[in-house]
């Protein structure tokens, strides 16, 4: 029994399933993680900040027009689901998102409007919401992800996805410090999104479409 049970444990080491883990799939996947994240914490973090000391709100305001980002995303996860479960194809949707979250994210901090704010602040929530839930199904679509191996593929992607949110605050701070103003730190910051593009490019596409034409061929 003991042998047995070693066996078991062996098959499933983390050294063993490496080549795995940085198969170019994957990788992709958690390329794709790492610009929403960015700029989903980095600015939950920073946006009241900036609201308060450039465009003169109060601290109350400036955090309830940020709260409203997650919540958006809370709320827009079952939404995305169902919609994601209507529609054939995966690549689009990482692309439109990768596209649209720059614009949105410009113009959360660039416009001066409260409305068009909040307008740009809700999408972003929106389009990360139906991102997490594009993210939690490719890798079960993927060829070659066994169920055993779908956890070790979201804990790869979430590690990338987590370290970047980590480090986009300190970039703002920095940066902000550095230059004296948040502008170019929030720009860059919003251009990460094209980790989305990129991925929704070369990932292989893993919707209905695609199986439905494998078993037509």
């Amino acid at each position: 029994a003991a042998e047995k049970s070693l066996e078991t444990d062996s098959a499933f080491s983390f050294r063993d399933n490496i080549p795995f883990i940085l198969n170019r799939n994957i990788f992709l996947l958690a390329l794709a993680a790492a610009g929403p994240f960015a700029v989903f914490i980095g600015y939950s973090s920073w946006l009241p900040t900036y609201y308060v000391e450039v465009q003169d709100m109060t601290m109350e305001k400036a955090s309830s027009i940020v709260a409203v980002m997650p919540l958006t995303n809370a709320v827009f996860n079952p939404v995305g689901g169902i919609l994601l479960s209507k529609i054939d194809r995966r690549k689009p949707m990482l692309i439109i998102a990768g596209v649209s979250l720059p614009f949105l994210a410009l113009g959360s901090f660039l416009m001066i409007n409260p409305v068009i704010i909040v307008a740009c602040i809700i999408g972003m929530g929106a389009v990360f919401s139906m991102f997490i839930v594009i993210l939690l199904t490719v890798p079960m679509e993927l060829p070659g992800v066994t169920a055993g191996r779908v956890g070790m593929v979201m804990a790869s992607i979430f590690a990338i996805g987590n370290l970047s949110g980590l480090i986009s605050p300190i970039f703002i701070g920095s940066l902000t410090d550095f230059t004296g103003s948040y502008i170019p730190a929030l720009s860059i910051l919003s251009i990460l999104p094209i980790t989305l593009i990129i991925s929704g490019v070369l990932l292989p596409e893993t919707g209905r479409r695609a199986k439905d034409h494998e078993l037509t061929n």
